[in-house]
């Protein structure tokens, strides 16, 4: 029996549409639908969210790193906040992380695979615990 590993590759186009849809409607059930609204914080989050793929599609990588680590930071503000659990967080993170990671890839080419196809180092992922979404070792963000 032959054992299909392949991966199917990381598409940074459709990854970054589903993430802004799903951080337009977490937008709508902040402001419409939460027990206790936000408009401030959320709307950040959301031209954060929604600006990685526009950054994509210009092919200005860079940018789109920036955007996803903003729009990371304004998540993270909205959890601490106690506008969204950590159901929510965790489900946004699990959009943005990836982006992030291989954004800042894209953008530093210092990172990019080296002549003989082996990756060199890039920063850690975050390690995330149970009782906080947004932990990292060594406690900052």
């Amino acid at each position: 029996m032959q054992n299909n590993t392949e991966r199917k590759p990381f598409d940074l186009r459709a990854e970054s549409k589903a993430y802004a849809i799903e951080s337009i409607k977490l937008y709508q059930h902040l402001t419409e639908y939460a027990p206790k609204k936000e408009y401030n914080l959320s709307k950040h989050y959301l031209i954060a969210a929604t600006r990685i793929g526009d950054f994509i599609r210009q092919e200005a990588y860079l940018d789109a790193c920036h955007a996803a680590s903003s729009a990371k930071y304004w998540l993270e503000l909205l959890y601490n906040g106690g506008y969204i659990d950590d159901s929510q967080a965790n489900a946004m993170l699990n959009y943005v992380d990836p982006l992030v990671r291989i954004l800042y890839v894209k953008s530093h080419p210092e990172y990019r695979k080296d002549k003989n196809g082996a990756q060199t180092t890039a920063p850690e992922a975050s390690a995330s615990d149970s009782t906080n979404p947004f932990a990292k070792k060594g406690g900052a963000l």
